[in-house]
């Protein structure tokens, strides 16, 4: 099947969550590409992190494990990235076909303890300054986990509204959607 995705539209529901949360948000192809992101800039800890061709790969084979998980299970999964932050993957999904996932997070549970082993060792990998990244950490507002859970549930719920409302599309009139149709059912 093709995809056609309203980039602009599904931007603005974007800066609409974050708006209304706070939480960094994305939207991503069933492909494992990102189609946008809220807000435009990434949390400093986040920053540091992928300025660094290492840090950056950490980070999409973290972001990688949660969507395919996502996207088998066909419901949100919640985990803590390599870097000890939380995410949340919700598959889009329709009519039980796989449209894309939505990810947020960047964010620290408010139970969290600060494991500075996990930040001292970054640190070195990355060789990045330890202090300075410490401090990135402690700037991330924490959250409940049922703030979380409430914010996973109100996306899931809003996945059907972006195929609803045309923000993302199925394609079926395309030859090779109906080729791959065809393969599929025979």
């Amino acid at each position: 099947m093709i995809f056609e995705y309203d980039k602009e539209q599904l931007d603005r529901v974007l800066a609409d969550f974050y708006e209304m949360t706070h939480l960094s948000v994305s939207i991503w192809d069933a492909d494992f590409h990102q189609l946008g992101f809220q807000p435009k800039e990434m949390p400093p800890f986040c920053k540091m992190i992928r300025s660094k061709r290492e840090g950056l790969e950490l980070c999409r084979k973290s972001d990688m494990n949660i969507l395919r998980k996502a996207g088998e299970e066909q419901c949100p999964q919640t985990h803590i990235c390599h870097a000890g932050l939380c995410d949340t993957a919700v598959p889009i999904i329709y009519d039980g076909q796989l449209l894309g996932y939505l990810i947020f997070g960047q964010i620290k549970y408010d139970d969290s303890v600060k494991n500075d082993a996990r930040i001292k060792s970054i640190s070195s990998f990355l060789k990045i300054n330890e202090k300075k990244l410490s401090k990135h950490y402690d700037g991330i507002a924490p959250r409940t986990r049922e703030y979380i859970n409430s914010a996973s549930r109100i996306l899931y719920a809003s996945t059907a509204y972006l195929w609803l409302s045309e923000m993302i599309k199925i394609n079926k009139n395309y030859l090779p959607a109906q080729i791959d149709s065809y393969i599929k059912n025979h």
